[in-house]
């Protein structure tokens, strides 16, 4: 069994083989390799999909961050079926899922409604031979594929000796959608309170923008929107983002964001949860902007961040397919 969480920013795998991987959720075109693979073992996939006799060769996670004709969900609703695919086939083939193996994935609570039937029939159809890093190609194709709200694979890894009877809150913060969700505890089994259930359209991207403009406004220059995780990342090691010689330290804007955005979360959610926000036995917090936005937690109550953290839906959505198994 394999369970794969395709966020906007990065694709979380764990399989039941004990893999876990992630990866920037990017692809681009694959250029020529004029150095014969001498740097084949760097970050990063060059992978090959070969479907109905047609051949394909992409640049997958880190590998692709650098490419000029990099793409990846940037304001999309919908994930493009050519992009959010080619992830998941890289994701399974990495990870060594079997042939016709058991699948889960995740959507965002807002669109999940709209897109969970056609995301299932199509992933259940799919199936292409994948070679990854010039190795030799294996067939990727799933026998039973389920589809969860993003959220609730967080809930399954809150503890062991299942939760405690009250209200529990979940906050899943990734990179450009925020998911969070009421359940009512009885017996031990969590049932939502679909009320008070939602997305908003608020995460990591609001840091990745500040410090984009932040760069803009020392430089002159406006910062490729395919730079923004790879200046991000370089601003969160306290690292000079380097343009024409010269070093644009953006820290000092990242340290200020983080309350500002946290603050930005928790307002939309405490509007949504309304009076039931006070009344809370646990708020768990999940996904990449649990740790990165660590001040929201002092605005709810009993927070604790979820185990797994940052792998926390793709952990719970392989626990969730466990009875049908």
């Amino acid at each position: 069994m394999i369970s794969v969480d395709i966020g906007y920013g990065y694709t979380k795998a764990v399989a039941s083989n004990g893999v876990r991987i992630s990866f920037p959720s990017v692809i681009s075109p694959a250029p020529v390799d004029l150095m014969g693979g001498m740097y084949q073992d760097g970050p990063g996939y060059r992978v090959k999909v070969t479907t109905n006799g047609s051949e394909d060769e992409k640049l997958v996670g880190e590998a692709a961050m650098q490419h000029m004709a990099v793409r990846g969900f940037v304001a999309r609703e919908e994930k493009p079926v050519e992009i959010h695919d080619l992830l998941l086939m890289t994701a399974a083939c990495v990870c060594n899922a079997d042939e016709k193996d058991t699948l889960a994935v995740g959507l965002p609570l807002a669109y999940y409604r709209a897109q969970k039937t056609s995301l299932k029939k199509r992933l259940a159809k799919l199936e292409a031979y994948v070679g990854v890093n010039g190795h030799p190609p294996r067939i990727v194709s799933f026998g039973n594929v389920s589809v969860f709200p993003q959220g609730t694979g967080a809930l399954m890894t809150l503890g062991a000796d299942g939760l405690d009877d009250g209200i529990t809150g979940v906050v899943d913060i990734g990179t450009y959608t925020t998911d969070y969700l009421l359940f009512n505890v009885q017996n031990g089994v969590p049932m939502p309170i679909l009320e008070s259930c939602g997305s908003v359209e608020a995460g990591i991207y609001l840091a990745q923008r500040a410090i984009a403009s932040e760069f803009e406004r020392q430089s002159g220059y406006p910062l490729p929107q395919q730079m923004y995780q790879w200046a991000f990342d370089r601003t969160q090691r306290q690292l000079a983002v380097p343009y024409q010689g010269k070093d644009m330290r953006l820290f000092e804007v990242w340290e200020r964001v983080q309350n500002e955005i946290a603050d930005t979360i928790a307002s939309y959610v405490l509007a949504a949860w309304g009076a039931k926000a006070r009344m809370l036995s646990m708020t768990a917090f999940a996904g990449g902007g649990a740790s990165l936005f660590s001040g929201i937690k002092k605005m709810f109550p009993c927070p604790v961040i979820a185990k797994e953290g940052y792998y926390a839906n793709a952990v719970g959505f392989l626990k969730m397919l466990v009875p049908a198994s």
